[in-house]
């Protein structure tokens, strides 16, 4: 198991008041369980504020936790010493959603993929060939290594975002809605160049994202969150074929379809507004699920396998 994250609550104080009083607590992560495996693409789903990039600033240390237990390659990061902290974190690269806003608009790209390396103790002209390197990765010839971010396209500059991690050498590479700031026509494009990518040098993928299409082109296991919650774990076959979630469900149904057919053929439920309300005591989907029952609004359901491989939290699946 490269990553194994137990039962993790993450909690923030909102609000004005002096010392924390009168401010309220919002929980980000709320119990939240889920492995990822060797050579494994494990796509992360749900809307906004559901918890997604909380998790991998988890993952990563960068953020503290309340509760639960972190394992990378067994060893407890979150616990462990700042020394070995950065040998951990040693194993991941991150990309994130906006690659414009991440590289350096006043350095050349040569200078922002080599920078890791540099900080690392990696010799300038060692730097310089493993640049080239990625760039040959990528798929991008070598000489935009003296471009500046505002001379590339946005497809170039993510591929550019993706070199500059692939540089580390990483068992994990962490991608943060890798494809929302892209046109469709370039989103295939770095989708497959991340298969590829993952194909040759045997890395494991966390994707995070909104978009189940992103999930579906490329994922293996999808774990769905809402609101700090995990509330479905599955193969992404199965999650396409047998949602057993009712939040998994309007997922399915709201995200978009390009064959007119499937639209017309589309069973949509209506669900109400999101709004945040933490209960210690009841499912977070109280309000706004159609098939609610007393019980919902009376207890907690725990992420349970209802079958190989596959997690709910349901009562409906009881």
């Amino acid at each position: 198991m490269v990553i194994d994250i137990d039962n993790v609550t993450k909690s923030f104080r909102v609000g004005s008041g002096f010392f924390l009083q009168g401010r309220k607590k919002i929980f980000a992560l709320d119990e939240v369980s889920f492995h990822l495996r060797e050579n494994e693409i494990l796509g992360i789903v749900g809307e906004s504020g559901s918890g997604k990039t909380t998790v991998a600033r988890c993952i990563l240390a960068l953020t503290g936790i309340d509760e639960g237990r972190i394992e990378i390659h067994g060893d407890d990061i979150q616990s462990a010493s700042r020394q070995k902290r950065r040998e951990l974190r040693n194993h991941f690269a991150i990309v994130f959603q906006d690659p414009a806003a991440n590289l350096n608009p006043r350095q050349r790209v040569k200078n922002s993929i080599m920078r890791p390396l540099i900080l690392k103790g990696v010799s300038q002209k060692e730097a310089n060939k493993k640049a080239v390197e990625a760039m040959e990765k990528v798929k991008l010839d070598a000489r935009y290594l003296q471009s500046f971010p505002h001379e590339l396209s946005g497809g170039q500059q993510q591929r550019i975002a993706i070199a500059r991690a692939l540089v580390l050498e990483p068992d994990v590479m962490i991608l943060d809605e890798p494809t929302s700031a892209l046109d469709i026509s370039v989103q295939a494009q770095i989708l497959n160049l991340l298969l590829d990518l993952q194909e040759e040098m045997k890395m494991s993928y966390i994707i995070i994202t909104h978009d189940l299409n992103v999930i579906r082109y490329v994922c293996d296991r999808v774990v769905v969150m809402y609101m700090g919650r995990v509330v479905e774990i599955a193969s992404m076959k199965e999650i396409d074929e047998n949602p057993r979630h009712p939040y998994t469900r309007m997922l399915l149904e709201s995200s978009p379809v390009l064959d007119p057919r499937d639209r017309e053929n589309r069973d949509i439920q209506e669900i109400g507004e999101a709004k945040y309300i933490y209960n210690p005591t009841s499912c977070n989907l109280v309000g706004r699920c159609p098939h609610e029952s007393d019980i919902c609004s009376q207890a907690r359901p725990p992420l349970e396998e209802v079958q190989d491989d596959h997690f709910v939290a349901c009562f409906l699946q009881k």
